[in-house]
């Protein structure tokens, strides 16, 4: 018997099909605890990315079956693959797409089951299914990120040719008290990419437009500031053409006015097209209904009309002329704006000016600017040459006692909480290696694991020590030669306590844990 969660579970033959039942002894699942929507749902609905799962209730006791004929463990379809980097994030963005389509039948993401042993694999990871569990509370299931976490850690030892810090970022990321799907599936976006772009140098092409790139620019300096004052570095808009293509002034500079003038004088004439355009066709439909219904009093009827319709016509060519109210509308808008503006600048000035603090005010050069103003190429080369350019304004008086005081209570803090850490004794004496992170992880792997263990029989990923509700526990990561605790066989992602003095043994090697406090 074997346990999920709080559940026990076992797998069977019946006929040519294979099953795994899920189920609970004393006490047995009730139907009171079934979610009714998880219930309605799946037996109304072909559900995809579920397992096929059947519920037998005998004597209010119910009995899950879930039929996984055809199916493979995901852990058992990748134990002998080899995956990249791009693809590793490919198939935890896919999880996550499957569980985002749950959603359109009302299925709650919580009560799927995210362990390899527990997704299944028909013929590639396109087509992945998924254990659902109907209850209303599933005792003992961790959060999400928990156990998207410890996949992921399952996962790894098969991943090849990982490089950079996206694994890393990705389990930090899971750790967040603000964690949401969304944000997740961003990340993993985002190394999918980076994991596929690795030495691959971009090509330009030439026929790309030009782009603005903030290029440093002068700016006017108050007169009343010292010139010791580190230099003010400002940004302001240049044209850079796309590599390999000079840029043509001539084409970039246009004038104001004749934009401007062009769009009224389009506007214009499209107002004149549509005016004759409407005017022929309201001319055309009167004289259509007095040639249905020829008769004298129409005659002079549809004559009064078109002749109304060609006065209106002109009206509105000659006398309102289109687009003169909309410029002289602008021209004014534009006036008020700009004074706007200028009055904004003069009273930013002002206020500017009446900042500068009369301690570090001294003489300037004769035209207004400091005298060791620099005018930098990027931000950059300004930020590099901070260093060079240190004012001392006053001398600090802290007394020797308090430095004392500080650095004594800083010592104090530090040795107030030590690490645990593992004792290995060697020829050339002991060596310690501490743990300073809530899950830290040994193997062979130096991208994934904090700590390196290069001996044979170590897997790329062995095992890990976590920090749980303030004690300190190891758990076995599917090594392939296990890992031992006081001589203990452990079972694969199970997390045992430890104590202090306990023996932790890999391949030759025996480690002793010290909680160090």
């Amino acid at each position: 018997m074997s346990k999920l969660y709080s559940l026990d579970y076992r797998q069977y033959e019946s006929g040519q099909n294979t099953f795994i039942e899920v189920y609970k002894d004393k006490p047995s699942i009730t139907s009171q605890e079934l979610d009714d929507l998880s219930v309605k749902m799946i037996q109304a609905n072909s559900i995809p990315l579920l397992i096929p799962l059947e519920m037998e209730e005998i004597n209010l006791d119910v009995t899950l079956h879930y039929q996984v004929t055809g199916l493979q463990p995901l852990s058992s379809y990748i134990q002998n693959r080899k995956i990249s980097a791009k693809e590793f994030f490919e198939l935890l963005n896919k999880i996550l797409m499957k569980l985002e389509e749950s959603k359109e039948y009302l299925l709650d993401e919580s009560k799927f089951v995210i362990n390899s042993d527990f997704i299944y694999v028909r013929n590639s990871f396109d087509d992945m299914r998924f254990m659902y569990i109907p209850l209303k509370e599933i005792h003992s299931k961790p959060a999400f990120q928990d156990e998207f976490r410890e996949l992921m850690i399952h996962l790894i030892g098969n991943v090849t040719n990982l490089t950079g810090n996206g694994f890393q970022e990705i389990l930090n990321y899971l750790k967040r008290s603000d964690f949401k799907m969304d944000q997740l599936r961003m990340l993993l976006d985002k190394h999918i990419h980076t994991a596929g772009s690795y030495n691959h140098t971009p090509q330009y092409d030439k026929n790309i437009p030009a782009q603005e790139e903030r290029v440093p620019v002068q700016q006017p300096v108050n007169p009343s500031m010292s010139s010791h004052k580190q230099p003010k570095l400002a940004f302001g808009k240049k044209k850079v053409a796309a590599p390999g293509k000079p840029i043509n002034e001539k084409q970039v500079k246009v004038s104001d006015a004749a934009v401007k003038s062009g769009n009224a004088k389009m506007s214009s004439e499209r107002v004149k097209f549509i005016t004759i355009s409407a005017s022929i066709l309201v001319i055309a439909l009167i004289w259509k209904m007095y040639i249905d219904n020829p008769s004298e009093g129409l005659l002079f009827i549809s004559s009064g009309l078109s002749i109304l319709t060609v006065d209106l016509a002109f009206i509105i060519l000659a006398i309102i002329k289109p687009g003169s109210t909309t410029e002289q509308d602008s021209e004014h808008s534009k006036g008020k704006k700009k004074e706007k503006v200028a009055k904004q600048k003069k009273s930013k000035k002002t206020k500017n000016n009446d900042a500068v603090p009369k301690e570090i005010a001294s003489s300037s050069s004769q035209d207004g600017t400091l005298s060791n103003e620099v005018l930098y190429q990027n931000p950059d080369e300004y930020y590099q040459n901070l260093q060079n350019q240190t004012t001392l304004l006053s001398k600090p008086n802290v007394v020797k006692e308090e430095i004392a005081a500080t650095v004594l209570l800083s010592d104090v803090n530090s040795q107030s909480k030590p690490y645990p850490y593992l004792e290995l004794n060697q020829p050339g004496g002991i060596q310690k290696v501490t743990i300073d992170k809530e899950a830290f992880i040994f193997g062979r792997n130096p991208d994934t694991c904090d700590y390196t263990i290069q001996v044979n029989g170590v897997s790329r990923t062995h095992f890990e020590i976590v920090l749980k509700s303030g004690e300190y526990g190891i758990r076995d990561l599917n090594s392939s030669n296990g890992t031992k605790l006081n001589d203990q066989k452990l079972v694969p992602h199970t997390i045992y306590p430890l104590k202090d003095q306990d023996l932790i043994t890999i391949a030759k090697q025996q480690y002793t844990f010290r909680k160090g406090f």
